[in-house]
């Protein structure tokens, strides 16, 4: 897992504790409210996780970890590549520039998408009414539930247009008091069938990603950090970074690629 280690060590380096306001370059709510995506039967979609989620290996107990997702359209399935160690895994057939318009190709950013919510429609991103995530590591298990059906709704959990132009759903989770272990992060988006649960595909150090990759299942029986897949009910689950006790290195760290 070369290509991974080292991707997973220069993230690892370079986190930052910062606030929650500034950790994803997001823009606030776009004043023109931000319509759903319906819900399409002949489609299959895909839950994101972050690249500090999916390849930063430890975190400090008692720092922010910052949850962060995307809800994608799959319209073609997966097909097979290659990682950088020469493993065989799959990637979605989705292109990775999310935020293109799916017809015509063109590449919204974040001041299109503020001004007009209703390009988000056309894109690969999903646009969901209601979105949870419940965390599990140890005895700790807390849900957090997002309706963005109703207005003024304050839950920790939430979306933003972040500079990519991509719409996320994420919060700043706060490990104080959490025991240590590795977490499990639970995403539920009800209505929406979700078939796949992705990471970034990077085969270069430094590189941008090319495409989205199917988490690798790993050991059922053994929580690693990066793997993960859909549960029973077809939800998407990751294994994050182990909490460790302060003292040990890591913690904080943004969210996805940019």
């Amino acid at each position: 897992m070369k290509g991974k280690k080292i991707v997973a060590l220069a993230m690892t380096m370079l986190m930052v504790l910062v606030s929650s306001a500034l950790v994803v370059n997001a823009a606030e709510e776009p004043p023109v409210p931000i319509p759903f995506t319906p819900v399409d039967a002949n489609m299959e979609y895909a839950v994101y996780f972050a690249d500090n989620m999916a390849f930063t290996p430890q975190w400090r107990i008692g720092n922010l970890l910052r949850i962060e997702t995307m809800v994608l359209k799959v319209p073609d399935g997966v097909i097979p590549a290659t990682d950088a160690d020469g493993l065989p895994t799959y990637v979605l057939t989705t292109p990775v520039t999310v935020n293109a318009d799916m017809t015509t190709g063109v590449v919204y950013d974040q001041a299109d998408l503020m001004a007009d919510p209703t390009l988000i429609l056309n894109t690969w991103m999903v646009s969901v009414p209601v979105i949870s995530v419940t965390i599990e590591v140890g005895t700790f298990s807390k849900t957090f539930l997002a309706d963005f059906t109703v207005e003024g709704d304050e839950s920790d959990l939430g979306r933003e247009i972040n500079k990519a132009g991509h719409l996320i759903y994420g919060m700043q989770w706060d490990t104080t008091g959490v025991p240590a272990g590795t977490p499990k992060v639970t995403v539920s988006v009800p209505g929406y069938p979700v078939s796949y649960a992705v990471r970034s595909f990077i085969l270069e150090e430094d590189a941008d990603p090319i495409a989205y990759e199917l988490l690798p299942a790993g050991d059922p029986a053994v929580a690693v950090c990066g793997t993960g897949g859909l549960d029973a009910a077809s939800n998407a689950y990751i294994y994050v970074g182990v909490l460790i006790k302060k003292g040990g290195s890591s913690g904080g760290g943004q969210g996805g690629h940019k």
